[in-house]
């Protein structure tokens, strides 16, 4: 089985988070222009940007839609 995948290669960090563990991930999202980062992250998800989007799995689903796990 083959995976097509494109490399991001992450630069300076354009936007700090306050959890250095967590810079790797937004960087390599920002550097491959990800529009859409899903996390339960407290540090990831208390950032306020444009894009990417920084939503929790539900946000995700309510914003894109999905099952409604109430039906």
């Amino acid at each position: 089985m083959e995976l097509d995948y494109e490399l991001a290669e992450p630069r300076d960090p354009s936007v700090p988070i306050s959890d250095p563990k967590d810079q790797p991930i937004l960087d390599a999202a920002i550097a491959a222009a990800a529009e859409v980062i899903v996390s339960g992250d407290k540090h990831l998800l208390s950032l306020d940007l444009d894009r990417p989007q920084i939503l929790t799995a539900r946000g995700f689903l309510d914003t894109y839609g999905g099952p409604d796990p109430t039906k």
